[in-house]
């Protein structure tokens, strides 16, 4: 099944998604998964300046602004309701080479 996705929406799933695989790769102590398990990440960087930690922040606003527009755009009004799993699914890997 293919979807025409709009413009804005594709580059706010795509920003969303960079967002997150840049917060992912900066170093950090420890990260917890959503079920408490934590995964030790070793530090390859002093702690943070307060400049850092204020991009990390900002990134953070960002990745939840994109993440918020990509939920709420109306484009998924307009996809019947038992199609929008796959609708998003395919919006999360729009642009992959096969």
């Amino acid at each position: 099944m293919s979807f025409d996705f709009p413009s804005d929406l594709i580059e706010a799933s795509l920003t969303c998604k960079n967002l997150r695989e840049e917060l992912e790769a900066l170093p950090v102590d420890e990260v917890t998964r959503a079920d408490g398990t934590p995964v030790e990440r070793k530090r390859t960087a002093k702690a943070y300046t307060e400049d850092e930690a204020a991009d990390v922040a900002q990134m953070r606003a960002d990745r939840l602004e994109a993440a918020e527009f990509v939920v709420t755009h109306p484009f998924w009004e307009s996809v019947p309701a038992e199609d929008r799993m796959k609708a998003r699914a395919a919006l999360k890997h729009h642009g992959e080479s096969d």
